[in-house]
């Protein structure tokens, strides 16, 4: 990477030690509360799904279901995929998202728009690899 941009809120950003990280790689960084203001410049995007668990305010919300489903929701429109966001991206940028899926990734959208890499290949290795890895721990060899 030349350039990592991390986009996200004003307490929800790339922490100190990954900037550190970048610094030391002589990797440039941007940070930015505003996905639309780099989505121009960006070739690969990797979201992640919203944590609230990791949130100051979670215990508070923690029995507050609707509460936690309007910010989640709010999350989603201001630092997921939405249809502003796809029409301004490069038409090669490649989007990337780890499971589980939340509001801030569509589900599904990797089939109407093949820009969002398919995620089921790396599933199917990931348990074929863990087969294999069960039979040489479980089955010694003769």
């Amino acid at each position: 990477a030349r350039k990592v941009y991390g986009v996200g809120g004003v307490f929800n950003n790339l922490p100190e030690r990954v900037l550190a990280f970048l610094h030391e790689r002589g990797i440039e960084y941007q940070k930015t509360n505003d996905i639309l203001s780099v989505a121009r410049e960006v070739d690969v995007w990797y979201f992640t799904r919203y944590q609230q668990e990791y949130k100051w305010f979670g215990l508070l919300l923690k029995y507050l279901h609707l509460l936690r489903f309007l910010e989640r929701v709010w999350y989603a429109r201001w630092y997921g995929v939405s249809d502003e966001l796809r029409a301004v991206v490069k038409p090669d940028a490649i989007f990337l998202h780890p499971l589980p899926h939340g509001l801030e990734y569509p589900e599904g959208i990797h089939i109407e728009d093949k820009r969002f890499l398919h995620y089921d290949p790396m599933i199917i290795n990931s348990v074929i690899t863990k087969m294999a890895l069960c039979k040489l721990i479980f089955r010694p060899s003769p």
